[in-house]
C-alpha cells in the first residue's frame, strides 16, 4: 500500500465509481482493479462494496475497513509530512552553516 493505491481508494470515494476515479486519475480500470484486490489479499478484509446496474449506473464504495485503512493512511501521511518538512528545515540550516 502506496500513494498511488491510497490515491485511488481516495478518488472511489469521492466519484462513487471505480471506473470514475481511474478516469479522473488517468488509470486503467483493470490493472486498478488487479492492483485493489491484491491488497485486499494482502490485509485480509475487502476494501471496496459494488452494486450494479440500475437507471444510474453501478457504484463503488468503499467497506468500513476500506475507509479506516484511509484514514490510517491519512494520519501516517501527515506525520511522516511533518517529519520530512522538519528533516528539510535541518537540511538547509547545515548547508547555509557551511
Amino acid at each position: 500500500m502506496g500513494d498511488g493505491k491510497w490515491q485511488i481508494l481516495k478518488a472511489i470515494e469521492k466519484y462513487g465509481s471505480l471506473r470514475a476515479a481511474t478516469k479522473a486519475l488517468g488509470l486503467t480500470y483493470r490493472r486498478t482493479w488487479g492492483d485493489l484486490k491484491a491488497i485486499e489479499g494482502e490485509f485480509g478484509f475487502p476494501l471496496l462494496e459494488k452494486s450494479r446496474g440500475g437507471a444510474d449506473g453501478g457504484r463503488t464504495e468503499l467497506t468500513p475497513e476500506g475507509k479506516n485503512l484511509v484514514n490510517a493512511f491519512d494520519t501516517l501521511h501527515a506525520k511522516v509530512d511533518m517529519m520530512m518538512d522538519e528533516a528539510f528545515r535541518e537540511f538547509r540550516q547545515n548547508l547555509i552553516r557551511k
